[in-house]
């Protein structure tokens, strides 16, 4: 939004802050180790998210038709018949699992091999955020808004364009290989509730 605001020219800001929403990540952790009997004890990826034209389940399935066939596929989403069809003609139907409406999903995201974003845009995508904040590493498209600024640095490698199954494909299988460190991303100090806090209470000395 405010590289948004830069570049246009209907307002022109003396001065211009970016504070990102609050994570408490002591809860979402807490969350996150809670036992859960559904989740499955063979390997498998996990996408979260509605089943909608901007999610593109079907690059997302495109490209999970490619991968190793010892891996399952989690999604939290709505529309269940709707996913296993579509599943079914990629050919993973077998493999898709579809828990429903889930309370918490933080367990099932922590116990996943990595988390998959494969949208055609966002906004920012928090439960990016949150896969990072329960150490589940992730491979997102670099859709407009909000997965370059979650994955900086290291982790920027993991981005992959916009429809693109076979480097979708490639990312999905070079995370599983290198199993990166994800705890310590930049974006999670920057979100972080104490850090929140603190930027407002500059914020408003500064007035």
């Amino acid at each position: 939004m405010e590289e948004e605001i830069q570049q246009g020219n209907l307002i022109t800001p003396s001065a211009i802050t970016t504070i990102y929403n609050p994570f408490n990540f002591a809860v979402i952790n807490e969350q996150a180790n809670e036992a859960n009997t559904q989740i499955p004890d063979s390997p498998y990826l996990i996408h979260v998210g509605r089943l909608a034209k901007q999610k593109r389940h079907d690059i997302l399935f495109a490209a999970f038709a490619k991968l190793d066939k010892k891996y399952k596929l989690v999604l939290l989403c709505n529309k269940k018949d709707k996913a296993f069809k579509l599943a079914k003609h990629y050919g993973i139907e077998d493999q898709l699992i579809v828990p429903g409406f889930v309370q918490n999903p933080y367990n099932w995201i922590k116990h996943a091999t990595a988390l998959v974003l494969s949208s055609d845009f966002e906004g920012l995508p928090t439960v990016l955020i949150e896969a990072l904040a329960v150490g589940t590493p992730i491979v997102s498209t670099n859709c407009s808004h909000g997965p370059s600024e979650i994955l900086t640095g290291e982790l920027s490698k993991y981005l992959v364009p916009t429809g693109e199954v076979n480097q979708l494909a490639q990312a999905i299988e070079q995370v599983i290989a290198d199993n990166p460190d994800v705890t310590r991303a930049a974006i999670l100090k920057q979100v972080s509730a104490d850090t929140v806090a603190e930027q407002y209470l500059a914020m408003a000395h500064s007035i």
